[in-house]
């Protein structure tokens, strides 16, 4: 694809995502559950950051922290030059809608809208039009040019997923949040999708920053994050898989069962 069909505004700021000693905290019942430490973390423009941690380590509420999508309890969130922690409401969802895109586990599609619709719903919100060429060519990169007039209950998990990620690519915005983005999908699925996510960020300069538990999603990336318990206990840039696998052992992430090569997670 011609890099310039993702290219993103220009931006001044170096890190377009950062945390300065965020802290996030839960009441449960007399108890309190801390979601995140005091992380401090910043994302480069045009980077790929996986966030890879066990399951309750923090990686959901550290991207929802970030995206403007939860308040933390302390520390400072900015974005693309803008701390989030002044903002009210109407300007968080302006600034959401117009800077980010949001890959959900649980995909967010409307069952009354088809796939094609379903994809270009932010644009039609915001008021714009997809760029065809685009549109095309990201359907046909997460293999859903077939399915463009499907509902959701017409597709499997794994289409699903594809077309929640179709929908962040085709905003262009300059910042992608995903959590867990690939995991409902077959290997040769994940494959294409992170190829296609490594050539928005090296090609087209947006930024990614991805929650997984997966040592693929992890070697597609720039930089590796390791979290536990709610705080950074290690870094890695340029990860090998082998490096990847085995500090995620450490941390008590076990391998998951071998995707399947084909049937209808995909």
């Amino acid at each position: 694809m011609d890099s310039e069909g993702f290219r993103a505004e220009s931006q001044e700021v170096e890190e377009i995502v950062r945390l300065d000693s965020v802290q996030k905290t839960y009441r449960s019942g007399a108890d309190v559950v801390v979601a995140l430490g005091g992380v401090t973390i910043g994302c480069p423009r045009g980077s790929l950051t996986a966030i890879i941690g066990p399951s309750g380590s923090g990686k959901s509420t550290l991207l929802q922290c970030a995206a403007g999508l939860d308040r933390p309890t302390s520390g400072t969130v900015t974005l693309a030059g803008r701390e989030l922690n002044g903002l009210d409401e109407a300007a968080l969802t302006e600034l959401r809608r117009e800077r980010i895109g949001f890959i959900c586990q649980k995909f967010n599609l409307l069952p009354a809208l088809d796939v094609e619709e379903n994809v270009v719903l932010p644009l039609s919100l915001a008021g714009r039009a997809a760029d065809p060429s685009l549109l095309a060519e990201v359907m046909r990169r997460v293999g859903l040019t077939d399915r463009t007039r499907h509902r959701p209950y017409e597709l499997s998990p794994g289409q699903r997923q594809r077309a929640a990620i179709a929908r962040a690519l085709v905003t262009r915005h300059p910042v992608i949040f995903a959590d867990e983005p690939t995991g409902a999908l077959d290997a040769r699925a994940t494959e294409s999708v992170l190829g296609l996510l490594q050539e928005a960020v090296h090609e087209g300069g947006l930024t990614v920053v991805m929650a997984s538990h997966d040592p693929l999603v992890a070697s597609y990336a720039d930089r590796v994050v390791f979290l536990a318990d709610g705080r950074v206990v290690d870094e890695r840039s340029l990860p090998m898989d082998r490096a990847v696998v085995q500090r995620m052992s450490h941390l008590g992430i076990w391998d998951r069962p071998p995707r399947p090569e084909g049937g209808n997670v995909g």
